[in-house]
């Protein structure tokens, strides 16, 4: 306390400016990100996984129903799914999540101990397997990003 007392003629004066700032009226934009690793295999076997799936394709879009932001948008979902972990059937699950809910995917790489080659050729492997379930963006010529 006493420091902040000896420096209280370099930090008071931009608080109390910044204190007496009116706050603005009507709607204000506030960006919320919750981030996970999407894993359903995490721990699990296929049938897990699937179950695991069906639990989130029937309760995440009825739990976000009731909620939309000023300009109507329902609270929306990112999965960080690991590409490593790549099964048709589970994206499938997944992609019914997007469709119900407006959620979205990330391609997630666990790297530790790669090499560059490995790397890029994982990258590229992955970005495939996810445009064949429409979850890359696409730019103007159609091509995914």
């Amino acid at each position: 306390m006493a420091d902040q007392l000896l420096t209280a003629n370099l930090w008071l004066p931009a608080y109390l400016r910044q204190r007496s700032v009116p706050w603005p009226e009507g709607v204000r934009d506030i960006l919320l990100c919750v981030c996970d690793h999407f894993e359903p295999l995490h721990h699990a076997d296929k049938t897990e996984a699937l179950r695991r799936m069906a639990l989130w394709n029937d309760a995440f879009p009825k739990n976000i129903a009731p909620f939309r932001d000023a300009d109507g948008i329902r609270p929306r979902h990112t999965c960080f799914y690991p590409i490593e972990q790549y099964d048709r059937d589970i994206l499938n699950e997944i992609r019914t999540l997007v469709k119900a809910s407006g959620a979205e995917v990330e391609l997630h790489l666990h790297h530790d101990r790669d090499t560059p080659e490995n790397h890029r050729a994982r990258l590229l492997e992955g970005k495939a397997r996810f445009e064949s379930h429409d979850f890359l963006s696409l730019d103007a010529q159609g091509r995914s990003r």
